[in-house]
């Protein structure tokens, strides 16, 4: 009967305590290999942010052509998803990395 209870009770246990932890190891794990990921990506938007930007402008030099209002928005949303990317890479050297004060910094 007391296997019975435990039997029903451990993958509860694992599902809300195991998994969770070991899901934030893994943030801590791969933290400098995403940033560099984030950096790579960063670096192959700019040529694309610059394309649009001379196409759009081409656009608006044509007499009758506006430009239309969705590649105005991803203008403005590729504009500040660089700003906060840029600023997550700016803050990499102050990220806070250890866990309390216990643990050694993993990265």
């Amino acid at each position: 009967m007391a296997m019975d209870i435990l039997t029903a009770i451990i993958p509860t246990i694992i599902d809300y305590t195991i998994r969770p932890v070991a899901c934030q190891v893994g943030y801590i794990n791969f933290y400098k290999s995403n940033l560099e990921d984030l950096r790579n990506k960063l670096e192959n938007f700019d040529p694309v942010k610059q394309r649009m930007k001379h196409e759009v402008d081409e656009v608006g030099r044509k007499v009758n052509q506006k430009v239309e209002a969705n590649v105005q928005k991803w203008q403005l949303d590729a504009e500040k998803t660089t700003r906060e990317a840029e600023a997550l890479l700016h803050d990499e050297g102050r990220a806070k990395t250890k866990c309390l004060i216990i643990c050694p910094n993993l990265i």
